[in-house]
């Protein structure tokens, strides 16, 4: 019986060296490979904890290995922190590798400070794999913008100026009853996934022409241009006004919401690429003049209630990220007991819908539209001449090029000198 367990024993004892594991190999120059040869963070900004980016190496040979060496080129004084393998080392020896298995490699920007300046500043380095004769290398690369972080409540008139630095809001900015914000020409604003503006008070953009503003997502990598939804929007309440000149809103939510008895004028305002309506109105009163407004995913412009003014602005609406249903320019009345007036003039209002106006629940005298383009049933138009005088119907309005936000009039298009001069 001795014996018999002895010979267990030795057997059991036999398995187990049989199992381990051989690591004397060292690896061929094939038998490494790391999941990208480049390491790329969006833009860094001063101040905000930068996120974590993760590589792989992947032992793809036919043996265990061990690797002679792993470091970060930079060593302790790279801009970038590393960790190898669970160890927050920037140098590590003799690291085992089984056939098959993966080494995960964790990095990012350390602290990232403000140096002055709006240019991004660049930062790069490498990590190096050694064992024997071979090398790998994988390179880390990122970007920090210098921005000026803001958010908050704003209880005290105050100004925004254009300094090189953008504006980092991080959250929502809330402009009170009693305060006034002024931003002055070519600041840029950055907003984060969570941020909006709200006005309760008074919001003037200050732009000019070749100076405009621009407020859009914080995201810089170009993955994520043109996305919608990346911020909330202005939004203008409770009595609050907002006069935008020359401004930019891209990407957002809702591009501009006014209600509750609010006010918004423009001049020169560009909203792109809003998840819903680029303008909504609520019992506000609107006013819209030279304005470009392109592409939501709801209507372009939603006006219930209050007044609403547009003269020589453009509406078009090809939202390619979802199914629309909403027409480029929807006005209702909110309610029985709530008016409403519309006054559309000089405009184009094209879109991918067959018919891109819908007027509701009014009547035809409270609603005018004068020397429009208007993308529709021309029976209905025609029919209604008190409300569409001079405006003429037509299934494109014929944009020099609409992919690249070129939404001049070539030559062809039948809104050229429809206007009232």
């Amino acid at each position: 019986m001795r014996f018999v367990s002895a010979i267990a024993a030795i057997a059991a004892a036999i398995a187990i060296v049989g199992c381990e594991r051989d690591f004397s190999s060292l690896p061929g120059a094939r038998d490494l490979a790391f999941s990208s040869d480049t390491l790329s963070f969006d833009t860094i900004y001063s101040g905000v904890v930068p996120p974590t980016a993760k590589l792989t190496l992947r032992n793809v040979g036919d043996a265990d290995v061990t690797i002679g060496r792993i470091r970060l080129v930079g060593g302790e004084a790279s801009c970038f922190g590393v960790n190898i393998g669970g160890r927050p080392l920037s140098d590590v020896s003799d690291v085992r590798l089984a056939h098959g298995d993966s080494l995960y490699i964790f990095a990012s920007v350390r602290k990232p400070e403000s140096r002055g300046g709006r240019a991004l500043t660049k930062l790069t380095d490498r990590i190096v794999v050694e064992s024997g004769a071979n090398e790998w290398e994988a390179v880390l690369d990122a970007s920090v913008l210098n921005v000026r972080r803001v958010g908050g409540a704003v209880e005290a008139d105050a100004e925004w100026l254009c300094d090189s630095v953008p504006y980092l809001l991080s959250d929502t900015l809330r402009v009170s009853s009693s305060a006034r914000l002024v931003v002055g020409p070519d600041v840029e604003v950055l907003m984060s996934r969570g941020g909006a503006v709200e006005v309760r008070g008074s919001l003037i953009v200050a732009g000019a022409p070749d100076r405009r503003v621009r407020f859009r997502p914080m995201r810089q990598d170009g993955f994520y241009e043109g996305i919608p939804g990346q911020w909330g929007g202005v939004l203008v309440r409770g009595g609050g006004s907002a006069s935008l000149n020359y401004a930019d809103v891209a990407c957002s939510t809702y591009g501009v919401v006014a209600d509750s008895a609010s006010s918004l004028t423009a001049d020169g305002l560009w909203v792109r690429d809003a998840l819903r309506s680029a303008v909504c109105s609520r019992c506000a009163d609107v006013s819209l003049s030279n304005a470009l407004l392109t592409n939501s995913g709801a209507a372009t412009v939603d006006a219930a209630g209050g007044s609403l003014r547009l003269l020589h602005v453009t509406i078009a609406n090809y939202y390619a990220w979802d199914v629309r249903r909403a027409a480029a320019l929807r006005i209702v009345r909110a309610d029985s007991a709530v008016a409403m007036r519309a006054d559309v003039m000089n405009a184009i209002i094209v879109g991918a819908l067959s018919a891109e106006v819908v007027v509701d629940s009014l009547p035809l005298s409270d609603v005018l539209f004068r020397n429009c383009l208007i993308k529709g049933d021309k029976e209905k138009v025609e029919a209604a001449e008190t409300v569409f005088p001079n405006c003429r119907v037509a299934s494109d309005a014929r944009f020099a090029d609409r992919a690249a936000d070129n939404y001049r009039l070539t030559p062809r298009s039948e809104a050229v000198g429809l206007a009232d001069a």
